[in-house]
């Protein structure tokens, strides 16, 4: 046997000595050997021949430049050695000679022989290094994946046990509503109070689920809980990889290859994934009429939350008895500037929205950057005045009660004694000045660590407002946050046009929902959705058509201005102005679409056209 494998060998060394000998002036094979000539050392691909010792981030580093490297060489031999009729077996043989032979070794060879080696060489380390970096994704795939399960096991467990623990408080409870001592008259909130004392109420919610055997846990929706947490792993351990590897498939057509081509182009960009949304916004910001949307001249935003029930539990669906009953839901919380939703996210519908309306102005990417902002009363809080004040937004707030808004929180520098007694409204108490000097450079420190996004914005703005009183810089803070609030107030109330413009903006958000209510037509408007990742990849799906939608309304109304003002028709642009672009009677939302399909594109000059010939009032 031995001596057959020796003659094998030896009859391919041969045929190679001819190939070279015969074939020694090819162009191919003369490009490779002036690219090696150039190169800094004749054999330095050799260097290239060390395998990754393990999976960790710097050996994958490594092994990915031993790729970028390796990939000229890689592209001259895929078309080389077809030509020169070497097996992928010798191919093998001869990569192996020279992770055997020394430089030393190699240089003692017939130059062209040498070569072919070595070409032979690049073309297998590049095909192995793909290899390694395909292992090395499917092995930290799986250990992400094994982590997910026993995290979400855990989970599971802790739920379980804590069900168990509140079953004896739950025997308490019971105790107190067969309690023959209470009165008849007492009020319920009164045994409500007692009850709650005993076991809150969202943990009695899920006690009594439990007991009625409707709650139960899904331990998928806590691996995927966990997953979400492992972004940033993701982003180091397994992006550079799917960046690298050129996968390929036998199929003729593949989603999963098609997902990935989409993902590593998304990359490449820099952008996120989700950057139609943005994209759709800016261009609606660019047309004519979008500028004629300002109140008073000024770019006025509001936020507020929609909700929507959720037919699967999941993490962050909550209990809402006022607006899902005995069901769960989540808040898509969005923010409108202009008519335009810049900016989204789903919140729990136990989440306070207050805490989020930093968070969704800060971390609005589109070119719609608002001046003044406005909530209902549910995004008011201690601190929002302060904080938007900080980062260059007005704060301007709908209050449902002013009177007994202003009779509770308006402060002032003086004592209220120092007020004259017929003034109308007095502040209530003087502002500490003093306790805001002293704290300022903390209450810098948190702006700035909102600034930085060192972590969710949300999640700083509700321990915040949760702090105990006695905690100076909260104290501080709240003292900055009532000077500014109560400006506001005094301006709000001697103001009409003020209330009427925040109003106005409120109105444009609740405008912008019932389009939004109307595209989520699925399944009565009820999220049929696992997980958290899931949910808010239906909101941004959802609010990109709301955005095709608007900007196909907008793009015909300022086509419209346009010619109305080239005319002269000033009657015509006011009408115009007064146009809201929420619309959708004429778009059919309904029935199958096929986007694989082309079709003729809408000809909006022909829409505009007809529209100008008609009177414009």
């Amino acid at each position: 046997m031995q001596d057959i494998v020796s003659q094998a060998l030896t009859n391919e060394h041969n045929r190679l000595t001819k190939i070279v000998r015969d074939r020694s002036q090819a162009s191919e094979l003369e490009a490779f050997a002036r690219l090696l000539e150039e190169s800094p050392g004749l054999y330095e691909i050799t260097h290239l021949k060390q395998e990754p010792r393990n999976f960790s981030l710097k050996e994958t580093k490594y092994e990915i430049q031993r790729g970028e490297q390796l990939y000229l060489f890689y592209t001259i031999a895929e078309n080389l050695l077809p030509e020169m009729e070497i097996s992928n077996e010798s191919v093998k043989y001869y990569a192996a000679l020279v992770g055997y032979y020394s430089v030393a070794r190699l240089k003692q060879l017939n130059k062209w022989t040498a070569y072919i080696y070595i070409i032979c060489f690049a073309h297998h380390r590049y095909q192995q290094r793909s290899d390694n970096l395909i292992n090395c994704l499917i092995s930290r795939v799986r250990h992400y994946s094994d982590e997910a399960k026993s995290v979400a096991k855990e989970r599971l467990y802790e739920c379980h046990l804590e069900i168990n623990e509140n079953f004896q408080k739950a025997g308490q409870v019971l105790k107190v509503l067969t309690d023959e001592s209470i009165e008849a008259n007492t009020p319920f909130k009164t045994v409500q109070s007692n009850i709650f004392e005993i076991l809150p109420r969202q943990k009695l919610i899920v006690v009594a689920e439990r007991m009625a055997k409707i709650v139960s846990f899904d331990e998928t929706a806590f691996q995927w809980e966990h997953i979400d947490k492992l972004a940033h792993q993701f982003k180091l351990h397994l992006r550079q990889i799917i960046l690298t590897v050129e996968f390929t498939t036998t199929l003729a057509q593949d989603t999963l290859i098609e997902a990935i081509d989409f993902l590593k182009v998304a990359f490449k960009k820099g952008k996120p994934l989700k950057d139609a949304n943005d994209l759709i916004s800016n261009a609606i910001a660019e047309l004519s009429i979008f500028h004629h949307y300002n109140i008073d001249n000024l770019l006025h935003s509001s936020s507020d939350g929609q909700k929507f029930e959720t037919r699967i539990s999941t993490i962050n669906s909550r209990h809402s008895p006022k607006y899902f009953g005995l069901n769960k839901g989540v808040v898509s919380y969005t923010l409108v500037a202009n008519h335009i939703p810049v900016n989204a996210r789903i919140i729990g519908a136990n989440e306070h929205e207050s805490h989020f309306v930093f968070d969704i102005l800060f971390n609005n990417t589109t070119d719609i950057q608002p001046n003044i902002h406005s909530t209902d009363t549910h995004g008011t809080n201690e601190i929002n005045f302060a904080i938007l004040h900080s980062f260059g937004y007005q704060f301007a707030p709908r209050y449902k009660d002013i009177y007994d808004k202003v009779s509770k929180s308006l402060y002032g520098f003086q004592h209220p004694s120092n007020y004259d007694k017929d003034c109308v409204i007095k502040p209530i108490r003087k502002i500490n000045t003093e306790l805001i000097v002293e704290e300022w450079e903390n209450i810098q420190r948190i702006m700035v660590s909102l600034a930085v996004k060192e972590t969710t914005q949300s999640i700083i703005v509700g321990k915040l407002s949760a702090y105990a009183r006695k905690n100076k810089t909260r104290r501080a803070l709240w003292e900055y946050d009532n000077i500014l609030k109560s400006l506001y107030l005094l301006d709000y109330i001697d103001s009409l046009p003020l209330r009427q413009n925040v109003q106005r903006a409120l109105n444009r958000g609740e405008s912008y929902y019932q389009l939004r209510r109307a595209i989520s037509y699925a399944n009565f408007g009820k999220l049929h959705f696992k997980s958290e990742l899931e949910q808010q990849l239906w909101s941004e799906c959802g609010r990109l058509i709301a955005n095709c939608i608007l900007y196909y309304n907008a793009k015909i109304l300022s086509s419209v201005l346009d010619h109305r003002e080239q005319i002269g028709d000033v009657q015509g642009v006011d009408d115009l102005r007064q146009i809201s672009p929420v619309a959708w009677q004429h778009i059919n939302l309904y029935g199958r679409y096929e986007f694989r399909k082309f079709s003729d594109s809408i000809d909006l000059d022909a829409i505009v056209q007809q529209l100008t010939q008609a009177p414009s009032h």
